[in-house]
């Protein structure tokens, strides 16, 4: 760890005077940039010129968040290490100093980039490195607070926040990124200084700059290579460099002349339906705090609770008191208040509130280490007596900005064709993997094999054809019990449980279930949901009797020379994001005869091949292997598989895995190892023995899958089951 030799200043920056000049009830651009710049950036010593600027993360290096005992000598790398030769900044840096910024020559645009320097047609205006982003996560969605004993499972977040997938709007941080909003969901941010102020030209003839790939950086190329899905989860400080653009002129530029890049046909369509549709007579009565100080100035005395009720303030501002619980006011903690009376006090007849102060009714609420010295402020409020007018202030009510409006312009701005690559796009360049897919008959097994040379990829890896009646009747179990809504809930919706974790569910009807996630460096939001006992079990297997799934049973023992088959363990696995697949085995060393059989039930359209499968568990001989509807992947010893990566943020993928074996003395040890990590069935000695060949025997017809019960969900259509904790 190394010194820091900079500080940001406390505070978002200095307020653009775009907010007086902008009203919502007249300007389709209010909230589409931010009304704050210019962040200061002082200096913690003297910095030599070549030397690396540092600034602590963690919010220790800002003024007022020191931590005492990390500021030790001891603690910090020595400095002439990060000290480069100025001589080798002509060689391997760029001048970051090639733009200023002032308020644009465009109406209504906030503020824009200019050139400090002449620059000729080719020559490079500026150069930026960029941070990648899914668009995803910059989706604003509805959200509720849900208290732990009303939640579904334990939701894996410390605010209790429970997510839906209802899109509301997007932050305004996707204003200032570049993408492709056809065909591609990564974005980019440029982030070196003045950069992000560069506006779209009107018209787009106009424009005297281009973006592309840096060429005295290119380092990183390897990274345009890379995937999407694999790269969007990709750290930063992974990458071996860092990925630039450059901005190049298109013409003659002069010093002074502002910088103009055509932001794209879908960018220019977008705004155009954004100017016809902003909805302006809604905003007459709006008035921001920050207009409302430099009408009124910061002296106006602030008004009572009674003098409100006569004379009350726009409806999108309220009163809010510096204040902190253990040293009374001019506190850094800014909370609601109510003025409950203003008088004058002393021989200067200096005027003082008596005031009621709130806690922040929301979720962050005391959840950040800077925050405990506010105190924690009752729900009913705290009476503070004589804080000074400096302490009371007019501030937005909560998401009242212009920033904050559900209406507010949001659209990336448009690459130019080709600056993206193929692998960047949501097509996916090999759609149907590496494997080859030939028909099959319901019941009809065969090896999986590569396309390239035809060789089975693992000797006891199959895909089984099936008749269409087997995902019909096991997606309908799964719509009717609620299973699928749940597996939705905590997959795309936000609402995952945490990393190695089960939980324990109650479905409608009173049945036990188990929500289990794998471990974090699976790199997935899987969730698997598992009967968690008998009546759980046999409901699950009576549907696989409704299904058809006895005929399968069948072919699969004739094929492979079993003599009896059990169906051990069921589950459904949903998932909808992963970063990469780990491969892994469900079964080992049980002569050939346990296999987990999944039943592909939702899988999206024009999406990459969901699975990897591999004979080794060296992910560089993996290959992808793309589900297909009607047939299911038999995994059995040694067949190494894992989730391929994925992303997809509004539906998920839905399997039905059906766990079988044929027990026998040999394999009876290591079978009851696998069904060691469930509750269900709770295995041990003679039950071990007693249960072989429970759901199918050789040359028995009558040893069958349990008939459903009359009041069978499946049979009865109730309707989709609601689940509670």
């Amino acid at each position: 760890r190394v010194r820091p030799n900079i500080h940001l200043e406390e505070g978002d920056g200095d307020v653009s005077e775009d907010l007086l000049k902008l009203h919502r009830s007249t300007d389709a651009t209010a909230g589409s940039f931010s009304y704050r710049h210019a962040p200061r950036v002082r200096a913690l010593r003297d910095i030599e010129a070549g030397e690396e600027l540092l600034l602590e993360c963690t919010g220790k290096g800002i003024i007022g968040h020191e931590d005492k005992e990390e500021n030790v000598d001891d603690d910090w790398d020595d400095q002439d290490d990060y000290v480069g030769e100025r001589n080798d900044l002509h060689d391997t840096g760029v001048c970051l100093d090639q733009l200023s910024v002032k308020p644009s020559t465009q109406k209504g645009v906030g503020r824009g980039a200019f050139a400090k320097r002449a620059v000729g047609p080719g020559e490079v205006v500026a150069t930026t490195p960029v941070l990648h982003l899914h668009r995803h996560s910059l989706h604003v969605f509805a959200q509720s607070i849900q208290p732990p004993e009303q939640q579904i499972v334990p939701i894996n977040n410390p605010y209790n926040i429970e997510y839906t997938d209802q899109v509301v709007g997007d932050q305004l941080l996707l204003n200032y990124c570049f993408g492709d909003s056809k065909d591609s969901n990564l974005l980019l941010l440029p982030y070196a200084p003045g950069v992000n102020f560069i506006n779209h030209a009107h018209p787009p003839h106009e424009a005297n700059a281009r973006i592309q790939w840096s060429t005295a950086f290119n380092e990183t190329s390897y990274l345009r290579h890379m995937p999407a899905r694999e790269f969007y989860d990709t750290p930063v400080k992974e990458w071996k460099g860092t990925l630039v653009l450059e901005f190049v002129a298109t013409r003659n530029i002069k010093p002074g002349d502002e910088i103009f890049v055509d932001y794209g046909d879908d960018w220019v369509r977008a705004w155009e339906k954004h100017q016809d549709e902003w909805p302006k007579e809604k905003a007459k009565g709006y008035t921001s705090a920050q207009l409302y100080k430099e009408i009124h100035g910061d002296e106006q005395p602030i008004r009572t609770q009674e003098e409100q009720k006569l004379d009350p303030y726009p409806p999108n501002l309220c009163t809010a008191c510096y204040f902190d619980d253990e040293d009374g006011g001019d506190s850094e903690c800014l909370r609601p208040c109510d003025v409950m009376k203003r008088y004058e006090k002393g021989n200067d007849d200096t005027v003082l509130y008596d005031v009621t102060v709130y806690p922040i009714e929301n979720v962050h609420e005391n959840a950040f280490e800077h925050e405990k010295h506010c105190g924690n402020i009752p729900k009913g409020g705290i009476v503070v007596n004589e804080l000074a007018r400096q302490s009371v202030v007019i501030v937005d009510k909560p998401y009242t900005s212009d920033v904050q409006l559900v209406s507010a312009f949001r659209h990336e701005m448009g690459v130019p064709d080709g600056l993206y690559p193929p692998q960047w796009m949501a097509k996916d360049p090999n759609p149907v993997g590496d494997f080859i897919l030939s028909p099959l008959k319901h019941g009809q097994l065969a090896p999986i094999r590569r396309k390239k040379d035809a060789q089975v990829v693992s000797p006891w890896t199959f895909r089984v054809g099936m008749d269409k009646r087997v995902r019909n009747v096991l997606l309908d179990y799964a719509e009717q019990m609620g299973i699928l809504d749940l597996l939705r809930y905590t997959t795309f919706k936000g609402n995952s449980i945490e990393p190695s974790t089960v939980a324990k569910v109650q479905m409608g009807d009173g049945q036990n279930w188990h929500l289990q996630r794998p471990r974090s460096d699976w790199g997935a939001n899987m969730q698997w949901f598992w009967p968690g006992d008998e009546a759980a079990h046999s409901h699950y297997l009576q549907a696989l009797s409704l299904a058809g799934v006895d005929g399968i049973l069948k072919d699969i023992g004739e094929y492979l020379g079993m003599e009896g088959i059990f169906v051990f363990h069921l589950e459904f696995m949903g998932v909808s994001h992963a970063t990469h697949g780990t491969l892994h085995t469900d079964m080992d060393d049980t002569a050939n005869k346990t296999f987990n059989i999944i039943i592909p039930l939702i899988t999206m359209n024009n999406t990459s091949p969901e699975l990897d499968v591999a004979e080794s568990d060296d992910s560089q001989g993996a290959g992808r292997y793309k589900y297909e509807y009607n047939v299911g992947v038999m995994l059995g010893d040694e067949s190494f598989h894992g989730t391929a990566a994925v992303d997809n943020r509004d539906e998920i993928r839905l399997m039905a895995c059906i766990y079988v074996a044929d027990v026998t003395e040999e394999n009876a040890s290591n079978v009851k190892y696998k069904l060691d990590l469930y509750e269900w069935p709770p295995f041990g000695g003679s039950f071990m023995k007693k249960w072989a060949g429970r759901h199918w025997k050789h040359n028995d017809s009558t040893v069958q899958l349990p008939k459903p019960n009359p009041d069978h969900i499946l049979l009865k259509r109730r309707g989709k089951f609601e689940t509670k904790r």
